[in-house]
């Protein structure tokens, strides 16, 4: 990560690396991988049960090392759906990095180690390749900033919003964005929103568009977490 001054690699409590902005990390220094799979891995396991399509649509706020984008390729093969993907990324030199990786341009210990948690947890698919396989053939599209004018048409059944915090993008964390994002992204028929945050706004924007939601303990001593589930007849 040496063309990225400004972010500095940690090497966290379960042996995954993470990244540290200006502001913050972007993970629990407990675990990077572990707290990618306590938060978002238990909400993309909800689609198995509610989603009885054979593909996945999922988005993703955030894209940071590209845990989520990993865990959501390794989750749809290991349940034999199609994976339909789009990434949020402030940081184009985040998404440089880690496209050039998957495409074997560049070395980076810092990535491998991250792919070495998925082989062993799913080591019957090669998520690396099938990641950018999804790429290539557009089903993956990675966005620049999210704001309300860069909202997507389409709807998506996971929505993983990964934002750093309220004090460090305020915007996003606003009862008028959340409202927009979840009424605009969230599929009708059946939605799985997760976070490891978890505020009053937001849990009262979830509740006012019909998300039923569940306030987790946050991972390894962290706050509550936010899972909401939706489920309509569409």
């Amino acid at each position: 990560m040496n063309n990225h001054d400004h972010f500095t690699v940690l090497w966290t409590g379960d042996g995954s690396p993470s990244l540290r902005g200006a502001t913050e990390p972007m993970h629990h220094l407990g675990g990077a991988y572990s707290e990618t799979q306590y938060i978002y891995g238990e909400a993309l396991r909800h689609l198995v049960t509610w989603n009885q399509s054979s593909e996945w649509r999922v988005l993703v706020v955030g894209l940071g090392l590209g845990y989520i984008e990993l865990l959501a390729m390794a989750e749809a093969l290991k349940n034999n759906k199609t994976l339909f993907l789009l990434t949020y990324e402030i940081e184009q030199g985040l998404v440089d990095l880690f496209l050039s990786w998957l495409k074997d341009e560049t070395e980076s210990l810092v990535y491998d180690r991250m792919l070495e948690f998925f082989n062993q947890e799913y080591p019957n698919f090669n998520v690396k390749k099938e990641l950018l396989r999804a790429y290539l053939e557009g089903r993956w599209e990675i966005h620049g900033a999210l704001n309300k004018n860069s909202l997507p048409t389409v709807k998506y059944q996971a929505l993983m919003f990964d934002a750093f915090s309220g004090k460090s993008t305020p915007d996003l964390w606003s009862e008028e964005f959340l409202h927009e994002f979840l009424e605009k992204t969230a599929d009708p028929s059946f939605c799985v929103f997760s976070t490891y945050a978890c505020t009053g706004v937001l849990k009262r924007t979830l509740n006012s568009l019909g998300f039923q939601v569940q306030k987790r303990v946050g991972f390894q001593g962290k706050r509550h977490s936010t899972l909401g589930i939706k489920r309509g007849t569409e």
